[in-house]
């Protein structure tokens, strides 16, 4: 799909960027072999790089991620949406990705969060901000609020299938568990951090006497330490340079951060005896490589599983193991988008309420997993089978004539009769299932197809059920 292609190249490249920043870091990580203190400020490196990484990174991808997928649209594209249903989201979305996740809906006008009590009306006056994003050409916004409470708000404005502006997903991050971690870095190590935004404006900084206060700005050009920097990198896009600062000599590193528009500086106190051991810095250049291009490939791994659970996740349904209602949606859009004429079939199991009444729920359950595991099985590469809810299903098949697809869903509705349903040990039941058809060229929505389809399906069971019926 391609919302979640586009996150596994924006993780992929995010961290062959951190891999280069790495190799920045193995430079120092060499030189600190000469002497005891060299070696502490080192090995606190790794954590900086990783308190950064989780307590920022992560959360804005995942947060990119879900604004990506849709996973909102049903709501925000509803004046009345189920507020019960986006509760139940939000919490679910918190506990398993430990982001708190927030949507303000553009028609029911109001901002819903995990914990309910925080709901709110979206008024100028207690979300001035959402007023201003909305009318700012910009569709994502990084901002950093409170002074006292420090948190950073990442906002991305969603679109329904027509283009039309909804609402805003988004996230809120206490930075208060940051500043804490980072400070007992800068205790035990003597490290400061400035992050900088876009406009070279100093947003939060360890150093007290640097951080801004309410609406005053400090620029990155008063930065007296800034000016001793060389003019231009060791390696681009990564400085290394040895700076006066607070009256010792300081290292500076600074390591983009693109997805932010940021960058931040990392200052490290410098120990004279690491600069006699600069000669067998070339040396050990083939090492440093090397355990470069090995990070690499074992990032790339990990970051290949990490997007793979992520889209078996988003778009899999959690009974049946096949295709659920949302990844069919988005690959409509992409069919729409293409202009790839597809036909639809619904299929629902008949008299289903009868073996839930007669055989347990259980029993139903696996009823509905073995017919999905059967449709599935049946569906060419090229077709997708896939839950729609409670005992009915949906079978995409792009490029099928009405014709084929009527061959299809009756071949399948044979199958289905002919199938014995294991409920228990040594004991089976036989279902049946009806089929609506229907197929189009040219189409506007999901909802098009379905609504022609549930016609069908309709007529279907009106005419006794185990058939199939088109309707196009």
């Amino acid at each position: 799909m391609r919302s979640i292609s586009q996150f596994r190249r924006n993780f992929t490249l995010l961290f062959l960027l951190l891999s280069l920043i790495v190799s920045a870091l193995a430079y120092f990580a060499i030189s600190s072999m000469v002497g005891t203190q060299s070696r502490q400020q080192q090995k606190a490196i790794a954590p900086v790089f990783n308190l950064i990484d989780h307590k920022l990174l992560r959360p804005l991808h995942i947060t990119h991620a879900l604004s990506e997928s849709n996973v909102f649209l049903p709501y925000l594209d509803s004046a009345k949406p189920d507020e019960a249903a986006i509760q139940r989201e939000l919490q679910r979305l918190q506990t398993s990705l430990k982001v708190n996740v927030f949507i303000a809906s553009d028609k029911a006008m109001r901002q819903y969060f995990a914990n309910d009590e925080e709901n709110r009306a979206l008024t100028e006056q207690t979300t001035a901000w959402y007023f201003r994003f909305k009318e700012s050409e910009a569709d994502v916004q990084v901002v950093l609020g409170n002074q006292e409470r420090l948190s950073l708000y990442l906002d991305y404005k969603e679109y329904n299938h027509k283009g039309e502006f909804v609402g805003v997903s988004g996230a809120a991050l206490s930075l208060e568990s940051f500043m804490q971690e980072f400070e007992r870095y800068q205790q035990q190590y003597g490290y400061d951090f400035y992050f900088i935004d876009e406009q070279n404006n100093v947003l939060l900084t360890s150093d007290s006497g640097s951080q801004p206060k309410l609406a005053e700005r400090t620029g990155l050009d008063q930065l007296t330490w800034y000016r001793q920097l060389s003019s231009a990198p060791l390696i681009k896009g990564v400085y290394s340079n040895l700076v006066d600062y607070k009256g010792k000599e300081h290292l500076v590193l600074e390591l983009p951060l693109p997805q932010l528009k940021w960058r931040v500086f990392i200052l490290l106190p410098f120990d004279e005896q690491a600069r006699s051991s600069a000669v067998n810095l070339w040396r050990l250049g083939i090492l440093i490589f090397l355990v470069v291009v090995v990070l690499c490939l074992v990032i790339l791994f990990f970051t290949e599983r990490y997007s793979s659970h992520y889209e078996k996740r988003l778009f899999t349904d959690g009974m049946t193991g096949i295709a659920n209602r949302r990844y069919i949606e988005r690959l409509t859009q992409d069919l729409i988008e293409q202009k790839i004429p597809v036909s639809l079939i619904l299929v629902d199991i008949d008299h289903f309420k009868s073996v839930n009444d007669n055989y347990g729920h259980n029993a139903g359950d696996k009823v509905i997993k073995t017919l999905g595991g059967v449709l599935k099985d049946a569906m060419r590469d090229q077709d997708v089978a896939a839950r729609w809810g409670g005992e009915e299903f949906v079978l995409l098949l792009p490029k099928t004539s009405y014709a084929q697809s009527m061959k299809v869903a009756e071949r399948l509705r044979k199958q289905v009769a002919e199938t014995e349903f294991n409920i228990a040990d040594g004991q089976s039941v036989r279902v049946t299932a009806s089929f609506g058809v229907t197929q189009a060229d040219y189409y506007e929505s999901l909802a098009d197809l379905v609504h022609l389809a549930d016609r069908a399906l309709y007529s279907a069971k009106h005419k006794g059920r185990n058939r199939v019926e088109g309707h196009c």
